[in-house]
């Protein structure tokens, strides 16, 4: 017996719309193999079945059959499963920042006046005699934070050799007084 796949001839039908569609899509498909089972009852020779047979192995051929399709899947799979596709945004390795018990560097974001102030007047002191820097230490914290970013930023391009721009942009400082600059209340 032949199959063949229903052309779905769909129309706009409010009332019983899925009964309707469903007959016209039964009536269409028996309209279509009618004729193919009359050649076959009628066939001389046999020549309805060798001209099935090759239209069946021009399809074989040509990978039209749906196990032959997953099999060519499986082997680009295969073939391709070694290089991998180009990570997504999240999936990209991020910068590792050390912590400043690693590296000896600290964040002014860190710093607080509650628990740092008295850090903060012992370093910028230190710094200011170390690189004869002479300008008054400011009462407030940020203040104090600019004025300790100016003095690292005049000590990193002076000793360390670092471009203007680049020390400018630096947002940590390492510390080279006495000060402890505890990170934590205790």
């Amino acid at each position: 017996m032949a199959v063949i796949r229903s052309a779905t001839p769909l129309g706009k039908v409010k009332e019983q719309a899925n009964k309707t569609k469903i007959l016209s899509i039964i009536e269409s498909a028996r309209a279509r193999t009618e004729p193919h089972r009359e050649w076959i009852r009628v066939q001389h020779d046999r020549k309805y079945e060798q001209r099935f047979n090759t239209l069946l192995y021009t399809l074989a051929r040509e990978g039209h059959f749906k196990n032959q399709r997953i099999e060519a899947k499986m082997m680009t799979v295969d073939d391709q499963g070694t290089t991998f596709k180009k990570q997504n945004k999240s999936q990209q390795a991020k910068q590792q920042h050390m912590t400043s018990a690693v590296t000896g560097l600290l964040l002014y974001t860190k710093i607080t006046a509650k628990r740092n102030m008295e850090d903060m007047f012992t370093e910028i002191q230190f710094r200011q005699w170390q690189l004869n820097y002479q300008t008054p230490i400011p009462n407030k914290m940020p203040l104090r934070k600019l004025l300790l970013h100016r003095l690292e930023t005049i000590r990193l391009i002076e000793e360390d050799g670092m471009q203007v721009d680049k020390a400018a942009d630096h947002k940590s400082f390492v510390v080279q007084s006495e000060a402890e600059f505890k990170l934590t209340d205790d």
